[in-house]
């Protein structure tokens, strides 16, 4: 008899077959690698990782920290927010790969025969790749780019955690975006000079053109001074 398993399911199964230790927390399967921690959606297979945390304490004082004037903390977006991990005890996990499933119930042959050699459970093709991260993880068995994107997580390791990792001062990254905006509105008016000089533009609307970019330009000026 072949049985459809659900995700409560899939997760005891994992825990009745694999001898690799890990916990559920937030809809997340996760576990502790090398000084990082993994999050694997356990609904979607999305793979996520962040450092390691020596103690839930220098996760509070991080937060305490950090988090008041930190750029990311203070994002709406939540697909760019890490408010929503730092309340499950995560630190702004980064993405390391998507799993989908496919449409419907179809399957590949690979997976039906997976499900029969596990003994007539059906697995969907999501949770089959779930179980192939995880085993793969744990075994040193990921492809080369793979590896490269979890290499780039910071490693709990490496870090005194007196501050966090991904931490941005918000201030100063909008002072880095407004001196860059002003780049790009300073190049926009030497490019004006250019057509006019070459005759593409007429000289009423390269003074039109100059006037808007010389009050751009001063407005970015004076929003960064307000701010630093």
């Amino acid at each position: 008899m072949i049985i459809l398993m659900r995700t409560c399911a899939f997760i005891e199964f994992l825990h009745e077959h694999l001898r690799y230790p890990f916990t559920t927390r937030g809809g997340f399967i996760t576990f502790d690698k090398d000084g990082r921690t993994f999050l694997l959606d356990a609904y979607t297979g999305q793979l996520m990782a962040h450092p390691t945390l020596p103690s839930d304490r220098m996760l509070s004082r991080i937060m305490k920290r950090n988090c008041p004037t930190c750029y990311y903390n203070g994002e709406v977006d939540p697909a760019t927010s890490c408010r929503r991990y730092l309340i499950e005890g995560f630190i702004n996990p980064q993405r390391i790969c998507v799993v989908a499933d496919l449409p419907g119930n179809e399957r590949y042959p690979s997976v039906r025969e997976m499900n029969v050699n596990l003994g007539g459970v059906d697995l969907t093709l999501t949770q089959a790749k779930i179980l192939s991260i995880l085993v793969s993880i744990q075994e040193n068995l990921l492809p080369t780019d793979v590896i490269e994107k979890i290499a780039k997580v910071p490693s709990g390791y490496q870090h005194s955690w007196k501050d966090c990792p991904f931490y941005r001062n918000g201030t100063d990254l909008r002072v880095h975006l407004i001196q860059r905006n002003i780049a790009r509105q300073v190049r926009k008016r030497r490019f004006l000079g250019i057509l006019k000089d070459w005759q593409y533009l007429s000289k009423a609307h390269f003074n039109v053109g100059v006037s808007y970019f010389d009050k751009r330009i001063e407005a970015l000026q004076g929003e960064l001074r307000r701010i630093s």
